[in-house]
């Protein structure tokens, strides 16, 4: 069976179950380490019975329902591969557009410490450090299963981020260390939301990074309980936010801190997606 044969067959059963015919290419180039260009140049090759038996035992898992990325073993992230497990959430392309924000805010700012809050894969904490090998990061997470993954993508990528294993703010708190910028993409979905979710992550993503108390919104709440013993004045927090959540944590916000200024931001398909939070402490 050639390179090509393997695709049409890999594609045409992924149609009849409704999935992405591209999840064919997803794991040709992953699992045989093979480049776009490499795949093109050889689809006329004939696949040895290894390779056909890897591949064919990872369609079948994807068929079943398993993520592609967790079949693989990892996703594209800020134009940088991160290793991911079941143990993190699969980094997802519009959480890109809260590092270029943060990214942006530190710039124009010219903010140098920073915490992603809920780190998981590490992909925010490790995006910024490549991006900026200035900054100094820290990441935490509650999982150190999830912390495991994180600090093996760190040592692929040659960032230097410091580690914390703890509950959102607290490893910083009983460390008595401060930071300018507060990144998190915490659980936010509702318990609710499960009817309108893809099964797949319902089933197979980890539910601790998923999904929170008080219609998602009980880990920002936390945060900001918590910003007073961490941000230093003139400090900034981006979050993540689901789509429905902006006007309710604009409330909640100037609830805690009545003078602070709130913006929520779109994401590129036009959701409320990130919420900047400054003059919080002055």
């Amino acid at each position: 069976m050639t390179v090509f044969e393997w695709l049409r067959q890999a594609k045409q059963r992924l149609q009849e179950a409704g999935l992405e015919q591209s999840m064919a290419d997803v794991l040709l180039r992953q699992l045989l380490d093979w480049t776009n260009t490499e795949v093109m140049m050889k689809r006329g090759v004939a696949l040895v019975h290894v390779q056909i038996d890897a591949l064919e035992q990872a369609l079948s898992r994807v068929l079943d329902g398993e993520p592609v990325q967790y079949v693989t073993g990892s996703e594209w992230f800020y134009g940088r591969r991160f290793k991911v497990s079941p143990a993190v959430l699969i980094p997802r392309p519009e959480t890109e557009e809260l590092v270029q924000l943060v990214l942006a805010e530190m710039a124009a700012m010219r903010l140098e410490t920073v915490v992603d809050v809920g780190t998981g894969s590490g992909a925010i904490a490790l995006s910024l450090k490549s991006e900026r090998p200035d900054l100094l990061v820290t990441a935490t997470d509650i999982s150190p299963e999830a912390l495991a993954v994180a600090r093996i993508n760190a040592a692929e990528l040659a960032a230097e981020v410091t580690f914390l294993e703890g509950d959102l703010l607290q490893p910083l708190i009983d460390q008595q260390r401060k930071v300018a910028v507060i990144v998190s993409n915490p659980p936010y979905i509702a318990a609710a939301e499960t009817a309108v979710m893809d099964q797949s992550v319902i089933a197979y993503e980890p539910h601790l990074a998923l999904f929170a108390a008080d219609d998602g919104l009980a880990l920002y709440e936390r945060m900001l309980q918590q910003l007073p013993l961490v941000l230093l004045p003139g400090g900034i927090v981006a979050f993540e936010i689901g789509y429905q959540q902006g006007e309710a944590l604009t409330r909640m916000v100037h609830r805690y801190y009545p003078t602070a200024t709130v913006t929520v931001l779109k994401d590129l398909a036009g959701h409320d997606r990130m919420l900047l939070i400054k003059e919080v402490l002055t």
